[in-house]
C-alpha cells in the first residue's frame, strides 16, 4: 500500500507533459461579480419592479373593472335623464291641465255669450 500512495503523490507532483503554467492557469472571476444567469435574472426582476412602480395600478386600467365603472356611470346618467324626463312630463301635465281648464272656461264663456245673443234675438 505504501507503494500505491507514493505513486499517486509522484504523479500529482510531476506533470505528464511539460507546459508552461501561465498558458494553463485558470482565471476565475471575482466572487463579487454575478454570472450571466444571475445577470439575466436580476435584469428581468429589475425591469418588472421598475414597471410595477412606474405606474400605480388603478381599477380603471383593468379592463373588467373599467367596464364595470363605465357601466355604473352610464346607469347613473341614465337615471338622471329619466328623472329629468319625469319632471318635465309632470310639468307638461300641469301645463296641459291649466290649458284644458282655460279652454273649458273659454267654452263656458262662449256658450253664455251665445245664449245671451240667442236670447236677445228671440226677445226682439
Amino acid at each position: 500500500m505504501a507503494s500505491a500512495t507514493s505513486f499517486i503523490v509522484v504523479a500529482q507532483a510531476l506533470p505528464a507533459h511539460p507546459t508552461s503554467q501561465k498558458a494553463h492557469a485558470r482565471k476565475h472571476a471575482p466572487a463579487a461579480l454575478p454570472t450571466r444567469r444571475q445577470c439575466l435574472l436580476l435584469l428581468t426582476a429589475a425591469t418588472t419592479a421598475f414597471k410595477a412602480t412606474e405606474m400605480p395600478s388603478r381599477a380603471q386600467d383593468i379592463p373588467l373593472f373599467g367596464l364595470r365603472q363605465g357601466l355604473r356611470k352610464a346607469e347613473q346618467e341614465a337615471e338622471q335623464i329619466v328623472k329629468e324626463g319625469f319632471e318635465a312630463a309632470e310639468k307638461g301635465v300641469v301645463t296641459a291641465e291649466k290649458g284644458i281648464e282655460a279652454a273649458e272656461k273659454g267654452l263656458r264663456l262662449q256658450r253664455r255669450g251665445l245664449r245671451r245673443r240667442r236670447g236677445r234675438s228671440r226677445r226682439w
